[in-house]
């Protein structure tokens, strides 16, 4: 979106209305920015981080605190599932723009 606002000197409004995140929240955003990218890719679309990957995330983070290390994965894994909704919705958007007749019933 900086890009955008660079080239066409328009604030777009997903950043304009970008918001604040506090404290720990930036750390878990930087996990799930990091870890987005070990997700699986299939023909279905994108599958969910691994818990595997988050672990490992957490090992070379050298986040020992249990409590830490859950609090990591919740937000994860929330983040993920959010991102997952979207995706299946933006999706099936896009499918039945491009074939109306998908879903129908005669």
């Amino acid at each position: 979106m900086l890009e955008i606002q660079e080239a066409t000197g328009i604030t777009p409004q997903g950043l304009a209305e970008k918001p604040t995140l506090s404290g720990d929240l930036v750390g878990v955003w930087g996990a799930y920015n990091l870890l987005n990218s070990s997700r699986l890719i299939t023909e279905a679309g994108p599958g969910p981080i691994p818990l595997t990957e988050i672990k490992a995330y957490l090992d070379i983070a050298r986040i020992d605190d249990v409590d830490s290390r859950l609090y990591v994965v919740r937000v994860v894994r929330t983040l993920d599932n959010i991102y997952l909704e979207h995706y299946a919705e933006h999706y099936a958007e896009r499918t039945r723009q491009s074939n109306p007749k998908v879903g129908q019933t005669k």
